[in-house]
């Protein structure tokens, strides 16, 4: 994710969700077609493995929220995003 870990971005640079999520979107799109991997998320990073699994779920093998923002299959990540951006919106 954008300015965490080895991601050279810096806070400041982060003005929006989808910055913050870009490496990881970056990542799963450059994996060949038959790669799969295992997503692990803690707090925040749940909400980014969520946006990763609806874009990319033949790449997923498994995902892991660990103490993370989990949305149901029913309820997708993007949606939870839109009615809270509407809503302080309003």
């Amino acid at each position: 994710m954008a300015a965490s870990g080895i991601n050279p971005m810096q806070v400041q640079e982060v003005h929006s969700f989808s910055d913050y999520a870009e490496p990881l979107i970056k990542f799963m799109a450059s994996l060949p077609p038959l790669h799969r991997v295992i997503l692990v998320g803690h707090s925040m990073g749940g909400a980014i493995i969520s946006i990763a699994m609806e874009m990319f779920p033949q790449r997923i093998s498994a995902a892991v929220f660990a103490t993370a923002a989990m949305p149901g299959p029913a309820l997708h990540y993007s949606t939870i995003v839109a009615t809270v951006t509407s809503s302080i919106q309003a």
